[in-house]
């Protein structure tokens, strides 16, 4: 059974459970709170990426209705944070309206920190587009495949043989510098009390 992956510093300690689709939600957020039982919880959140071909508001909306039936209070709007003794909230990447998703924030930092080395991702990642062939392709096709492998490629450069989990960590790929990261970040502080 897959369990969360779980972070602390002296302040906070945060569980993070990676859900594999829409579908997965409830049985992830059962398996979570078989894990971590709520009344040990200060604080549930989701972030969720749009890239499909509903709507922003949609995907929230009926993520919500899944979610109500395991904690009773969610907040009416995405980016909102409900208070109470648990506190709720749902951020729909990359910025509560448009489609995208958590590599839409990570190219806008891409653009500032490295704004010559995101040209040449991107035509790598093009010319690798115009030279592969069948199921080579499945993944770069995807609604987010472009923006996932221009991620990728900056990341490898950055830590070469290293995760781009490790250098968004390593690389501060989320400093603070777009209104849709600032958001994103009053979200999560939010969240956790802050």
């Amino acid at each position: 059974m897959p369990v969360p992956y779980f972070y602390q510093n002296n302040d906070v300690s945060v569980a993070i459970h990676v859900v594999g689709g829409d579908g997965s939600f409830a049985d992830t957020l059962q398996e979570s709170l078989a894990v971590l039982p709520i009344t040990r919880l200060a604080a549930v959140g989701i972030l969720l990426d749009t890239d499909s071909e509903k709507a922003p508001s949609v995907r929230f909306d009926e993520l919500r209705a899944t979610l109500l039936a395991y904690i009773p209070v969610w907040p009416n709007q995405p980016g909102a944070v409900a208070d109470g003794p648990l506190r709720t909230g749902v951020f729909v990447l990359p910025d509560n309206t448009s489609h995208g998703t958590l590599e839409d924030l990570l190219l806008e930092s891409a653009a500032l920190s490295w704004p010559e080395t995101l040209p040449l991702a991107r035509d790598f990642v093009a010319n690798a587009q115009a030279t592969l062939t069948g199921a080579d392709l499945r993944e770069l096709r995807k609604p987010a495949g472009l923006n996932k492998a221009t991620v990728a490629c900056i990341g490898t450069l950055l830590r070469p043989g290293k995760s781009i989990q490790a250098s968004i960590d390593d690389n501060g790929w989320l400093a603070i510098h777009s209104p849709r990261q600032q958001n994103l970040q009053t979200f999560l502080n939010r969240l956790i009390g802050r």
